[in-house]
């Protein structure tokens, strides 16, 4: 049975288009002259006498920072202000991954660490019912499940002791990611891919910063030492 096609709505989207504006403080006709689209055009194609091409289309959504298909779907008038604070923060991190500095943490390497309340908040010990302890991700998403230490987690400092952290972890055959800030005893989560407004992202983020790091490793230990050495 053929799907049916989804009708494009074009007054909720061009309306999700007005919403985003606004939360970035960008006018609608700024937005349009910047993208060369010619005064009322966006409104023309909220009231039905217009439909955009396809390569508009595609330049709008990118140029408002949101899935293509999240904008013709979901109803942006209703998020909270988080999403977009959320949001331009993960495109800023895309942006900036050559230019960030990442460091990441291997599951298998625990024991070699240093820093212990890092350890402790990002890791925990699980025991299985046979007598077995598992080491897993401490994840906001899945706290009482077993999420995989496989795929290294990904960290940037912050000020005031803290550290943005990416982690990736499989359950069955679903791969999930999360973002959290971790303190000297906190954990405060920032998004998560079981949400779809930041799924895409937080993938794309994951997988742009693993590349980085294909033929170059550098762990927390070997920036902390570097660290000292340079204020020695």
């Amino acid at each position: 049975m053929e799907k049916k096609r989804m009708e494009f709505d074009s007054e909720l989207w061009v309306n999700n288009v007005y919403v985003i504006l606004k939360k970035k403080k960008i006018s609608i006709v700024d937005f349009q002259k910047n993208l060369k689209l010619g005064n009322g055009y966006l409104s023309r194609i909220k009231k039905g006498k217009l439909k955009p091409s396809a390569e508009k289309f595609i330049v709008i959504c990118y140029e408002c920072g949101f899935n293509m298909n999240l904008m013709i779907e979901e109803d942006f008038s209703e998020y909270h202000d988080s999403i977009y604070i959320i949001n331009e923060s993960l495109n800023k991190l895309i942006e900036q991954v050559e230019s960030d500095d990442w460091y990441r943490d291997f599951g298998d390497d625990i024991p070699l660490q240093n820093d212990k309340d890092f350890i402790n908040l990002l890791y925990q010990t699980r025991t299985l019912e046979d007598g077995r302890t598992y080491q897993s991700y401490n994840s906001v998403a899945f706290p009482k499940v077993i999420c995989s230490t496989d795929k290294p987690a990904y960290s940037l400092f912050l000020p005031e002791n803290r550290t943005l952290t990416l982690i990736s972890f499989d359950i069955g055959e679903e791969t999930y990611y999360e973002l959290i800030t971790m303190g000297s005893a906190s954990v405060s989560p920032v998004c998560s891919s079981i949400d779809k407004l930041y799924a895409e992202k937080l993938e794309k983020l994951y997988k742009l910063i693993s590349k980085k790091f294909e033929n170059c490793s550098v762990t927390k230990e070997t920036i902390n030492m570097l660290k000292n050495f340079l204020q020695s």
